[in-house]
């Protein structure tokens, strides 16, 4: 055990004298310490979002929130003046297609109704209505989005870049209100992937 406990000594010695890479001993020069902080401070800058990737960031909480009202506010008063409805938020995708994808048929409703966003928009071969069809949110809220959709001229037979219709991603995800809508509007049902 002593020669076990006399290890162990040496290791918390050696631990206690250990800097990590990149480090140095500021203690013996006040100037390097200065010099590393001015470094440190120039690095966290580059790396900075900019204010419209702030801005982004904040719309996109306000969907996933469900938070019409916050959205709205945000898009009127935010500190980006005049944002093109239409323009990407994340993941090359505008709020509408978000909004698809996350199941929220109220700010859908709202970017259709009030903000006229643009809803034959295709985005990697994907469509508002592919997407919502193929999201594995609440079924009734994906019903409500379909039955907005299907309000616009939109194309109810357009296919993903697998070949793939909203009808089918429909049935894959078990929206079954849904595909009977899609049915009703005469969407094909010979159309193979």
């Amino acid at each position: 055990t002593s020669h076990i406990n006399t290890k162990l000594r040496k290791l918390i010695k050696m631990a206690t004298n250990y800097l990590p890479a990149g480090y140095s001993d500021f203690e013996d020069d006040e100037d390097d310490y200065y010099s590393y902080k001015t470094e440190r401070k120039q690095e966290v800058q580059k790396y900075e979002r900019s204010p419209i990737e702030k801005f982004k960031e904040i719309i996109f909480a306000h969907l996933l929130e469900n938070n019409v009202e916050a959205l709205r506010n945000e898009l009127d008063n935010g500190s980006i003046k005049g944002f093109d409805i239409d323009s990407v938020v994340s993941n090359n995708w505008n709020l509408l297609f978000l909004a698809c994808s996350e199941g929220k048929s109220v700010i859908v409703n709202f970017l259709i109704e009030e903000r006229g966003v643009e809803v034959n928009g295709h985005v990697d071969s994907e469509t508002p209505l592919i997407v919502a069809c193929k999201s594995t949110a609440n079924s009734e809220e994906i019903f409500k989005i379909v039955k907005m959709l299907l309000k616009k001229s939109i194309n109810v037979n357009a296919t993903n870049r697998t070949g793939q219709t909203a009808l089918m991603l429909a049935c894959n995800k078990g929206h079954l209100k849904t595909v009977e809508l899609l049915m009703s509007k005469g969407v094909s049902i010979d159309a193979i992937d």
